[in-house]
């Protein structure tokens, strides 16, 4: 069912009453502030992806093509957008941007500048949505230990990643894994040493590349 959109204002657009279908897709004849017109999809419109003009938007917030601007559509994208490869472990399973967060603005009043190169946007509860209170700039080890099928593990006391505890006991991920699935303890998994490859069993060398 098509949503009547007309006479509506989103950010610098004004919706009129002229549409036109693309297969599956809807697109309304928007006028910006500066008078610019453009057909513009509806979903682009409802999920702020489109806010106004190129020009007009590129001269409002001056950070068209930054990293901070990059990271705010494509967080709109995969969250919305069906074409996208990453919308089925995002859109699909519900993941959505808060409405304050539909405008570049105020997501980056709340995010401010990625710290360097080494960090992306991620979420502290991957279950939940993109708004301030979920949302950090991360290191590529906060997002791999972040992710929903990461394995955690309990050892004295102590909750880890499956990879942290590899790293920590100086265990290839692959190896402690493999030790896992053939029904080793937690404990020998993590204690047992690895032999040296000179004094490896054919099996035992196939367990350390596994």
């Amino acid at each position: 069912m098509m949503h009547d959109l007309s006479g509506k204002q989103y950010d610098l657009w004004f919706v009129t009453d002229e549409h036109k279908k693309i297969g599956k897709h809807v697109l309304w004849l928007c006028r910006c502030e500066c008078g610019h017109e453009k057909f513009v999809y509806a979903t682009n419109l409802t999920r702020g992806v489109s806010g106004g003009c190129k020009s007009c938007s590129a001269k409002r917030h001056g950070m068209t093509g930054t990293v901070e601007h990059d990271a705010w559509k494509n967080m709109l994208a995969r969250c919305s957008r069906e074409d996208h490869p990453e919308f089925e472990n995002y859109g699909r399973r519900g993941i959505t941007v808060c409405d304050r967060w539909l405008l570049f603005e105020n997501f980056y009043a709340d995010m401010g500048n990625r710290p360097d190169a080494s960090y992306s946007l991620g979420r502290k509860d991957n279950d939940k949505g993109y708004c301030k209170e979920n949302c950090r700039w991360e290191t590529t080890d906060q997002q791999h230990n972040n992710k929903r099928t990461n394995v955690l593990i309990e050892f004295n006391g102590v909750t880890k990643t499956l990879t942290q505890w590899a790293r920590e006991c100086g265990i290839h991920v692959n190896t402690l894994q493999g030790r896992l699935i053939r029904g080793w303890t937690i404990s020998d998994a993590l204690i047992t040493p690895v032999k040296r490859a000179g004094s490896m069993s054919l099996g035992e060398l196939h367990e350390q590349q596994a």
